[in-house]
Parts: C-alpha cells; structure tokens; sequence
C-alpha cells in the first residue's frame, strides 16, 4: 500500500513544489499444510468428520490452525453438503489469506480461492456428487487424497518508511563536497592509530558526526596537543569502515562485518549506522550468524532481534548444539539454555498430541 501526500500552495511566489511520499506495509505470518489422507472412501462412508493436525508444530500468538472436514459419499447424484472448515484452537477471530487444494492421487481436484476474513470459522461447501466430479473419483485407484495449504494471518502494519527526499540541492552538493574529502588528504588535521595502522582525519567532521569524537577533542587531553589519537577495542578494518560512513553515510560489504560495525557505532554514538548495522543482521539471520546477533542483542537490551534471533537458534538447535560458539553462548548466557530446552519440551508435546482425530458415523 502507498500513498503520495503533497501540499499544495497556491502563492504565485513558489516556484518548488513539496512532496512527501510514504510506505506503508501490512506484515503477514505464513503457514503451511501438507495432509494426506489413505483410504479416503472409507472415511467418507463410515465417518461423519476427520480433523487435521494442527499446524504450525510450535503454537503461536493466536494458537494454532486446522481444518475439519465434514465428509459425506463421493458418488453421483449425492447433493449432500461436503464442508471444508478452517479454524484455530484458540477460536479467536483473524484476518487470513487462504489458498488450498484437494488432490487425489493424480493430482487432479478441486481448488479454493483465497479469501479474506476475520470470522472465527471460515468454511467452504461442495456436494458429495461435485467433489466426485472434481476429484475424478470414478477414474483413480488409489483412494487417498492430500489437502495441500497455503495460510497467511495478518500481523500488523509495518512502521510508515518516510523515503529521502531532497528539497535544496545545496544539500546534496555539501554531503558530496564532505565524501570527496574522505580521499583526500589536504587539510586534514588529525591521525588516528588503530592498532598498526594510522588513518588521517578532519577533526571537524568527526565533531560534528560523532558525540565522541566531539568529547575527545573539546577536554584537554594529550592526543589535542599531540593531533594524534590512540583507539582502542577496533580493529582496523571495522575503524576504517566506520570512517568511510563518518564522511560518506555509506559502508562496503556491510553484511560481512554488520555485527562487528554495530559495536563500533554504539561506542561512537553514530545512530544511523546502527540502524543500518541492524537491518543488515535481521535481513541475513541464519545458522552461520544466529549465536553472534543473539548475543548482540542480548547485550544492548534489542528485543525484537533477540526474539528473532532465538526462534532461530531454538529451530536449528540440534545442528548448533554441539559447536564451539553454542555451548560458550550457553556457558556466557544459561538463561538461553534454559528457554531452548523448554521450547523443545512444548514441541515435543504438541507433536504428541496433534494427532488425526476422527469421528464416527
């Protein structure tokens, strides 16, 4: 969804017109269904009902999804009401995105088409004699059919994302005019020691970016009356990373280094590498850097990454659990520990009582 708000000014005296634009985005979790069901002409001559597992495995904010089919005979001429139900343990209402099938053995049946709800049950209803039709009934074998399911329950909006908009193009040639000094080594006035490694610098620039840098050259310290300044805690690839973003708001190869960087960026005070150090971390969380975020998220008190990054860590825990940075995140932070092993006990649980129920005729 997006909108385009101008504001208009009918004054002969503006020549520029002003223009925000905005994003909005609705967020969506995603489930899936896979049920196959044997000897479903038995089912629909002997049984009145047959419930799915509940799916997903873990329950979820609004429990769990499953659908209920109140069978009758598939043969011809049967106008007797065959209902597909979709609904919750929970019985709350929802706003959801359904698509499914039902397909017999060939693959061949009837699809339903997406629909968009907030009623705490949401049904669809053939005859007995069309879902014969549909599902070929008279032609196939094998009489199993698998219910194949597509869900999407709506979650919120997501925070409206002003885009850039440059409105005086004076702006936009000072940021350049600062970027071209990041290569060049006229006027600058300060070195940086990293390690073994120095980096030149305009003390001005590292002011006005960095709360830091501002507190380290305005108190009286050593590296003033020397213009040479020692830090420490960076390596120097990361330290001259966070330079090039100082003067130019962009950083190369950010994926390789985000979590590192983001260290860098709180102890300088630089928000808007945070921000991107962040969402560099969220978009590309996997198995290969799932421990690392979570204890970067642990430490900075960040609760949507942490909560991310521990359903993560909790559904891969049995490749992880035996590596080096696994068991010193368990040694570092138990409380993680903990929460894993009681996940896998409410899995465990739910699997164990998710099972097909039936009901008899």
């Amino acid at each position: 969804m997006s909108a385009k708000i101008a504001k208009r000014d009918d004054s002969p005296m503006l020549t520029d017109t002003e223009e925000e634009n905005y994003i909005s985005q609705i967020k969506y979790r995603h489930y899936s269904l896979k049920w196959t069901i044997n000897n479903f002409d038995f089912v629909c001559n002997t049984m009145n009902a047959i419930e799915s597992p509940r799916f997903p495995e873990a329950p979820t904010k609004e429990g769990q999804w499953f659908f209920r089919l109140e069978v009758v005979k598939l043969e011809q001429n049967n106008d007797q009401i065959f209902k597909i139900i979709l609904t919750n343990t929970s019985r709350i209402k929802a706003i959801i995105k359904c698509n499914y099938d039902i397909l017999n053995s060939s693959e061949i049946g009837p699809a339903f088409n997406a629909i968009l709800s907030n009623d705490i049950d949401r049904h669809w209803t053939k005859s007995g004699s069309d879902m014969f039709k549909q599902l070929e009934w008279d032609k196939v074998e094998d009489r199993s059919v698998t219910l194949i399911c597509k869900l999407s329950v709506f979650d919120s909006f997501n925070d409206i994302i002003p885009k850039p908009f440059t409105r005086f193009a004076k702006a936009d040639n000072l940021l350049n005019q600062v970027e071209c000094f990041f290569d060049d080594q006229a006027f600058k006035d300060v070195t940086l020691k990293v390690d073994d490694k120095e980096f030149n610098a305009h003390k001005t620039i590292l002011i006005l970016r960095s709360p830091v840098f501002a507190a380290m050259f305005k108190s009286k310290m050593t590296e003033e009356q020397t213009s040479t300044v020692e830090i420490k805690d960076i390596n120097p690839t990361i330290f001259q990373k966070m330079l090039r973003f100082i003067y130019t708001e962009k950083v190369e190869d950010l994926d390789e280094s985000a979590a590192e960087l983001y260290y860098a960026a709180e102890k300088y005070q630089l928000g808007e590498l945070k921000t991107m150090c962040l969402n560099s971390l969220y978009k590309n969380l996997s198995t290969d850097s799932v421990i690392e975020t979570l204890k970067l998220a642990e430490i900075f008190s960040i609760f949507d990454l942490k909560r991310k990054a521990f359903e993560c860590l909790a559904s891969n825990v049995e490749e992880l659990k035996e590596t080096h940075e696994f068991l010193q995140l368990a040694d570092n932070f138990p409380h993680f520990y903990t929460e894993i092993n009681k996940v896998h006990k409410m899995d465990y649980a739910v699997r164990h009582s998710a099972s097909t129920k039936y009901e008899l005729k």
